[in-house]
């Protein structure tokens, strides 16, 4: 008979933890850096079966304004089951678990953003239904002469601090998972923009092509020529609010209405 156990994660259970995390993200760089500094702002929570972590999730605190008032709850993040044990429900007992523990802590929802489209479906068999749509642009860079707008890389901080004034309903880490965000935007180069002739903001990660995660305001197109020139990349993929695409999904776990909110793109 096996010995079935939800707990929470431990310090000794790095090495395992590490090994599902390659297992079922890939990552390692990245998933040595969560398990160094992520845990420290979240709750973890196992499956272990016969002394073996099967599956694992971690909660990060989160706030969002609604028009009743601040509500709070947990982001559900690194959902992963090894997979000589999926299929046993180990995923929904660790939801369950994660309920419970939201609740305790006084907390009344819980959102996720799907790793892929095929997951919402599943997370919708657990109470969850979309709360964030997203819509995908593509620009290139013109080859003609653009007329520039200035462009201002701006520290994290502004952003964040603007973004609760331009959308008050944006989802927000809290305690020490707003650190963690600072640092997981510096340790995977989330860079953030400001374009003072439309009042706008961009996050984004440049690489090869821009890859822009969050738009606040208004930007026009030659804000977006001119950034294209000077990060010197020739196309960007722009998500921004709005459009039919599901993008994330909540649960409210009280009788309390959970009304929409802008989804946070940092852990995504």
């Amino acid at each position: 008979m096996k010995l079935l156990t939800i707990r929470s994660a431990r310090q000794d259970d790095r090495a395992s933890l590490k090994k599902l995390w390659v297992t079922a993200f890939g990552e390692p760089e990245y998933g040595d850096f969560f398990l160094t500094h992520g845990v420290l702002a979240s709750s973890g929570l196992v499956v272990e079966e016969d002394d073996a972590i099967a599956s694992m999730l971690w909660l990060l605190p989160v706030a969002v304004q609604q028009e009743f008032g601040l509500r709070r709850g947990n982001y559900v993040y690194a959902v992963a089951t090894d997979p000589a044990y999926r299929g046993r429900g180990y995923m929904g007992r660790l939801l369950q678990a994660a309920e419970e523990q939201t609740l305790r802590e006084g907390g009344d929802f819980l959102t996720l953003v799907p790793a892929s489209p095929s997951l919402f479906e599943l997370y919708a068999r657990y109470g969850f239904s979309v709360c964030t749509t997203k819509q995908k642009t593509t620009r290139t860079a013109s080859a003609e002469h653009v007329r520039e707008e200035p462009v201002i890389e701006c520290p994290l901080e502004e952003y964040l601090h603007l973004r609760k004034i331009k959308t008050p309903s944006m989802l927000t880490f809290t305690g020490k998972a707003a650190q963690y965000q600072r640092e997981e935007a510096a340790f995977t180069g989330l860079r953030t923009f400001y374009f003072p002739k439309t009042d706008g903001y961009a996050a984004l990660f440049a690489e090869e092509t821009l890859d822009v995660r969050e738009v606040l305001g208004t930007i026009s197109e030659a804000g977006w020529q001119t950034l294209m020139k000077q990060l010197q990349t020739p196309t960007a993929q722009i998500r921004e609010a709005g459009g039919d695409v599901p993008y994330a999904m909540a649960r409210p776990l009280t009788h309390d209405t959970l009304g929409p909110f802008e989804q946070s793109l940092m852990f995504d």
